[in-house]
C-alpha cells in the first residue's frame, strides 16, 4: 500500500511539472518578451514580418497542447485509481514521452527562428573574439570527474549482471548502446555549441558563453542521473523490486526535466539576456 501511494505521488509529481510548472514558465517567459521587447522597438529579434503575432500564436497552441497533457495525465491516473489497475514502466513512459512533445516542438521551431535571422543579417561587417573555446572553461574538472566515475561503474555493473556477455539483442547490449549512444549525442552538442555555428548572428558572446555553459552543464547532470538511474532500476530488477520500478522512472523523468529545462531557463533568465542588440542602431556582434 505504502508502495502504491509513492508511485501516486511520484505520478502527480510527473504531471504536475512536465505539463503545468515548466509550461507556465515558459509561456510567462515568452510573453515578458513580447511586452517588453516588441518588434516596433526589437525588430531584430523578430525573424519574419509580424513575427510578435506568430509568437502569440505559439503560445497559445503550446498552451493548448501542454493543458491536454495536464488533463489527460489526470484522467489516466484517476481510472487507474478507479478501476484499481496499477500504473507500470510502458505507462509512465509512454506518458513522459507525450509530456516532452511539446518542448521538442518549441526546440525545432526556435532552431528554425535563428536559421531565419542568420539569413536576415545583412551586417557582414562583425568582430571576432580570438580566444578558443575549451570545455573546462564552464564546467570544472571534478563535476565532469563524477560523471565518468558514474558512467562507468554503471558500464561495469552492466557487464557483471550480464556475465560479461552480451547476447545480442538482450536487454543488457540494448542499455549499453543507448546510454553510449545517448552520450556520444551530448558530445556533438556540445562541441557544437561551442565551435559551431553562432546560433543567434545577434547575441552578445557573453550570453552565447553563458548558454554554453548552460547547455554543458545541462549535459552532464543530465549524464549523471542517467548513469545513476540506469544502476538504480539495474539494481531493482535484480532484486525483483518490481513495484519500485515505474517510481524510479517517473522520478529519473522529473530529475531530466529539472536539469534540462530548468537549469536552461535559469541560465538565460531574462533579466541576464542583453536586449539592446535587437534594436535596428544596434552595432554588430562578435562572430564567436
Amino acid at each position: 500500500m505504502t508502495v502504491t501511494i509513492i508511485l501516486y505521488l511520484a505520478a502527480i509529481g510527473q504531471i504536475i511539472l512536465l505539463s503545468y510548472y515548466y509550461p507556465e514558465k515558459i509561456m510567462r517567459r515568452v510573453n515578458q518578451i513580447l511586452t517588453n521587447f516588441p518588434a516596433i522597438t526589437h525588430p531584430k529579434l523578430y525573424a519574419v514580418e509580424n513575427g510578435d503575432v506568430l509568437a502569440k500564436k505559439g503560445i497559445v497552441r503550446f498552451k493548448l497542447i501542454t493543458r491536454f497533457t495536464l488533463y489527460l495525465g489526470l484522467f489516466l491516473l484517476s481510472l487507474s485509481v478507479i478501476t484499481n489497475t496499477p500504473l507500470n514502466d510502458a505507462m509512465v513512459t509512454l506518458f513522459a514521452m507525450v509530456q516532452f512533445i511539446p518542448f521538442m516542438l518549441m526546440e525545432i521551431i526556435e532552431l528554425k527562428h535563428y536559421k531565419l535571422m542568420r539569413q536576415n543579417n545583412e551586417n557582414h561587417k562583425r568582430s571576432a573574439d580570438l580566444k578558443r573555446r575549451q570545455y573546462f572553461d564552464y564546467i570544472s574538472p571534478l563535476k565532469f570527474s563524477l560523471a565518468a566515475i558514474m558512467f562507468a561503474i554503471y558500464i561495469a555493473f552492466n557487464l557483471y549482471r550480464n556475465n560479461f556477455n552480451l547476447a545480442w539483442g538482450s536487454d543488457g547490449l540494448i542499455t549499453l548502446v543507448t546510454i553510449i549512444g545517448v552520450h556520444i549525442y551530448f558530445a556533438i552538442v556540445v562541441v557544437w555549441m561551442m565551435y559551431g555555428k553562432k546560433l543567434d548572428p545577434h547575441k552578445e558572446t557573453k550570453d552565447r558563453d553563458r548558454h554554453i555553459g548552460g547547455v554543458v552543464h545541462t549535459t552532464l547532470y543530465v549524464s549523471i542521473a542517467m548513469s545513476t538511474f540506469l544502476l538504480i532500476y539495474g539494481l531493482l530488477q535484480h532484486y525483483q523490486l518490481d513495484p519500485w520500478e515505474p517510481i524510479a522512472l517517473s522520478i529519473y523523468f522529473q530529475l531530466c526535466a529539472y536539469l534540462g529545462l530548468g537549469t536552461i531557463l535559469k541560465v538565460n533568465s531574462i533579466e541576464k539576456i542583453n536586449f539592446e542588440v535587437y534594436r535596428d542602431d544596434a552595432p554588430a556582434c562578435k562572430t564567436s
